[in-house]
């Protein structure tokens, strides 16, 4: 026997709101579950592309940039694992740590470490030949 409308509304009601909590709790579960790493790469500035990857076309912020065009750029093949953290804030609390602006007068060919957190399930130098 069916019961009226008004309970079934409100079971729909308690069932969707369950399905959206976890939908929305999902992405801190996973990251709950999931280690950190902290990796490190060089990152250049240049007058033009040179065919590296990771290329900012805008000059580093709080910096006089060179005349003429303005690159950064780096090497995904150059990525190294630095550390690494049970929880994504630790991870980019360290990052902002290590991590240091651009020199004032910054010059072509200048370089500084650059640092990104990602699970340990990502290589950020691409998948492994065989």
């Amino acid at each position: 026997m069916r019961g009226p409308l008004g309970e079934e509304e409100t079971v729909a009601k308690r069932i969707s709101g369950i399905v959206l909590a976890l939908i929305l709790a999902v992405p801190y579960l996973a990251e709950a579950e999931c280690a950190w790493v902290l990796w490190q790469n060089t990152e250049f500035v240049a007058h033009e592309p040179s065919g590296l990857t990771g290329i900012r076309i805008a000059p580093p912020p709080g910096t006089s940039p060179p005349k003429g065009n303005f690159y950064t750029e780096w090497n995904n093949a150059h990525w190294t694992p630095d550390s690494s953290y049970t929880s994504l804030q630790n991870c980019d609390a360290s990052a902002r740590l290590v991590s240091k602006p651009w020199p004032t007068g910054v010059k072509y060919g200048d370089g500084r470490a650059i640092y990104r957190c990602l699970p340990d399930t990502v290589d950020p130098r691409g998948p492994k030949g065989k």
